[in-house]
Formats: structure tokens, C-alpha cells, sequence
């Protein structure tokens, strides 16, 4: 396997966390990545496509505080405009009691 191909390869098996950590720090990285969880929740239990308006209805946030969580995504996920697509990739590897939890609790206290 070739230099590049390897580095390719290498990069593709990184985790969210380690991709949201290295492009942001640890403190947004962390919230991006919640964010992302917390989105794709979201977007699983409403009817119709995902936007910030039905995001912050859903979790009972201020819209102010979810652009603050979209913005700490962005910077942890440059290239995504939206979790949307991160989000069907990674599903299956968050656990449903994890995804209970998160709902139960509300992601405002997930991102606290």
C-alpha cells in the first residue's frame, strides 16, 4: 500500500471524537460532537427534514445556545454543513441506552 493510501486509510478509521478534538480542542470539540448526537436524536423523532427552528423546539434550548452548539460543530466538522450526513454514518454506533439517556435527560444537560 502506498504512503498516501495509507495515510488515507488511517484517517478514515479515526473516530468522531478524535476528528472533533483535533479541529476544535477538547472543549469544542466535545460540544460539536454532542451536538451532532443530540441533532441526529432530534431529527430521528420529528416528522420531516431538520433545521435548527425544529431543533431547538424539540430540545427546549434558547436559539441562541443552539447556534452556539452548531457553531462548536462546525468547527469540530468543517466540511459538514449540517450533522445530517454524520449522523447516519455514525447511529449504529451510539448505543440505545445512550440515546435514551440523552432524550430522558434533554442535550442541553448532555452538553453542560
Amino acid at each position: 500500500m502506498k504512503a498516501s493510501a495509507k495515510a488515507r486509510a488511517d484517517r478514515m478509521r479515526e473516530t468522531v471524537a478524535a476528528v472533533a478534538f483535533r479541529n476544535a480542542g477538547l472543549r469544542k470539540g466535545l460540544r460539536g460532537a454532542a451536538f451532532l448526537v443530540c441533532w441526529g436524536l432530534a431529527s430521528e423523532a420529528i416528522e420531516g427534514p431538520m433545521n435548527m427552528h425544529r431543533y431547538v423546539g424539540y430540545w427546549g434550548t434558547s436559539t441562541a445556545t443552539a447556534y452556539r452548539e452548531f457553531e462548536a460543530f462546525r468547527l469540530a466538522f468543517p466540511g459538514e454543513a449540517t450533522p445530517t450526513r454524520l449522523w447516519s454514518v455514525i447511529r449504529d454506533q451510539v448505543p440505545a441506552r445512550d440515546r435514551i439517556e440523552a432524550v430522558a435527560q434533554g442535550c442541553s444537560a448532555v452538553l453542560s
